[in-house]
C-alpha cells in the first residue's frame, strides 16, 4: 500500500514537472533555454509565463517577439498589396479587353457580314449569341467582385489580426516550461481547445467567404483572354479581305465579281479556332485549382470542404496553424490553396481535419489562451495597397456591350 502511495505521489510530481525540452519551438522559430528560468524582471510579454512564474525563453528571446509578430504582419501585409493590386488590374484590364474584342467583333460583322458563306453568318450569330449571354454572367460577376471588394479587405485584415494574435501566443507557449500540461504533444501538435477554434472561424470565415466572389477576377481573365482568340481570329479574316481589296483596282463589294472572290475567301478561311472556345459559363463551372502566377500573392484558393458557415469551418482550425506556425499559402490566398490534385487534396484534408478532431475529442490537455496571452498588440490595415477606389465602373459598360451585341447579330442576314 505503501508502495503504491509513493508512485502516485511520484507520478504527480512529474506531471507538473517543468522543462525545456518544447518539440514545438522548432516550428516557430523559437530558440529555448536548456533549464527553466524565474527571472521574469524584463519579460513584458507572455502572462502565461508570468502565471507560471518562469520562462524557457531568455528575456532577449521574449522582447523580440513583438518583432516577430511585427515582420509577421508586415510581410503579410505586402502579400496582400501585391493581391490587391493583381485583382484591380486584372479588374480593369480585363473590362478593357473584353470591350476592345467586343468592338472588333462587332466591326467584322458590320463590315463583312454580309459577304460570309451562310454557316459562316450561322457560327457568327451562333458566336454573338454566346457572347452576349457571357457578357450578362460577367457583369453580374464583375459587380459583385465591385460590390464586395471593400468588405472583403475588412474581413481579411480581420482575420490576419486574429491569427497573428493567436501565433503570439504560440510564441509564447514555446517558451512555456508546462508546455506539456497546455495541449503541446511530443510531435510538436498542438491539442487546440475550443475556444482557440471558434476564434479562428469567427475571425477568418468571411475573409474566406468572401475571397471566393474575388477569385471571379482571374476567371473573368481567362474569358477575356477567350474573347481575345476571337478578335484574333476575326482580325486575321479582316486583313485578308483588307488585302484582297487593296491588290485589286476599283475593288466594288456591290460588284458580283469581287462579292464573289470574297466569299470564296471566307469559304476557305480557316475559322476552326472559333470551334472550341469556352464560354464563361464554362470557365467558372471548371472545378480547378489554378496558378496564375508562382508567387503567394498569386495563388487562388478554392472553398474548403464542408466549410458552410462561421460556426461549421474546422478546416479553417486544422490548416490555418501547425504546430503553432501559420501557414501563410491558405492565408493569403483566403482558403485551400493546394497545389495538389482534387482526390490528394480531399484526403490530405481529411487526415487533417481527422486528426484535429480526434485530438481535441480524446484529449483534456488543451491550449486555451487568453485573446491577450501575448500582451502584444497588433493593428492591421485593411486597404495597405491604397486601391479601394480605384476598381472602375463595368456594370454600364457591359450593359452598352450586351445591347450592342444583340443588336448587331440582325445585321449578318440583312
Amino acid at each position: 500500500m505503501k508502495s503504491s502511495l509513493i508512485i502516485l505521489a511520484l507520478f504527480a510530481v512529474s506531471a507538473f514537472t517543468q522543462s525545456c525540452g518544447n518539440p514545438m519551438a522548432e516550428f516557430v522559430n523559437i530558440t529555448t533555454l536548456d533549464t527553466p528560468s524565474s527571472d521574469l524582471s524584463n519579460i513584458p510579454y507572455c502572462k502565461n509565463l508570468q502565471t507560471e512564474g518562469s520562462t524557457c525563453c531568455s528575456a532577449d528571446t521574449v522582447n523580440d517577439l513583438k518583432d516577430k509578430v511585427v515582420a509577421f504582419k508586415n510581410w503579410l501585409t505586402a502579400i496582400a498589396v501585391e493581391r490587391d493590386i493583381v485583382s484591380v488590374t486584372t479588374f480593369n484590364s480585363s473590362v478593357n479587353n473584353i470591350t476592345k474584342a467586343v468592338a472588333d467583333f462587332q466591326t467584322v460583322v458590320k463590315e463583312y457580314g454580309d459577304i460570309l458563306p451562310l454557316k459562316y453568318k450561322l457560327k457568327m450569330a451562333t458566336l454573338g449569341n454566346t457572347i452576349g449571354k457571357s457578357l450578362d454572367e460577367v457583369k453580374s460577376n464583375l459587380t459583385s467582385v465591385k460590390n464586395t471588394f471593400i468588405s472583403f479587405q475588412k474581413a481579411r485584415a480581420k482575420c490576419f489580426k486574429t491569427l497573428l494574435l493567436i501565433q503570439a501566443s504560440a510564441y509564447c507557449l514555446a517558451c512555456d516550461p508546462e508546455w506539456d500540461n497546455r495541449g503541446v504533444n511530443s510531435d510538436g501538435t498542438i491539442n487546440m481547445g475550443q475556444n482557440v477554434c471558434s476564434r479562428i472561424q469567427e475571425g477568418c470565415y468571411e475573409f474566406v467567404d468572401l475571397q471566393q466572389q474575388q477569385n471571379q477576377l482571374f476567371f473573368i481573365q481567362i474569358f477575356s483572354q477567350t474573347l481575345g482568340q476571337i478578335k484574333d481570329t476575326l482580325e486575321d479574316f479582316m486583313t485578308e479581305i483588307q488585302d484582297a481589296k487593296d491588290s485589286a483596282s476599283n475593288f466594288n463589294l456591290n460588284s458580283l465579281t469581287d462579292a464573289t472572290k470574297l466569299k470564296d475567301m471566307a469559304e476557305n478561311f480557316d475559322f476552326s479556332e472559333l470551334d472550341n472556345l469556352p464560354s464563361l459559363g464554362d470557365i467558372i463551372g471548371m472545378k480547378i485549382k489554378m496558378n496564375v502566377g508562382s508567387k503567394i500573392y498569386q495563388k487562388i484558393a478554392q472553398r474548403p470542404n464542408g466549410c458552410s458557415s462561421k460556426g461549421n469551418c474546422k478546416w479553417l482550425c486544422a490548416h490555418l496553424l501547425k504546430r503553432g506556425a501559420l501557414q501563410v499559402s491558405n492565408l493569403a490566398a483566403g482558403g485551400d490553396a493546394s497545389d495538389t490534385s482534387d482526390s490528394e487534396s480531399d484526403n490530405d484534408s481529411k487526415r487533417l481535419l481527422a486528426d484535429y478532431e480526434d485530438r481535441f475529442l480524446e484529449s483534456t490537455n488543451q491550449w486555451d489562451p487568453s485573446e491577450d496571452e501575448a500582451n502584444i498588440e497588433v493593428t492591421v490595415l485593411a486597404d495597405p495597397a491604397n486601391v479601394d477606389d480605384q476598381v472602375g465602373d463595368s456594370a454600364s459598360m457591359i450593359t452598352a456591350l450586351v445591347s450592342g451585341i444583340m443588336a448587331i447579330l440582325a445585321v449578318i442576314f440583312i
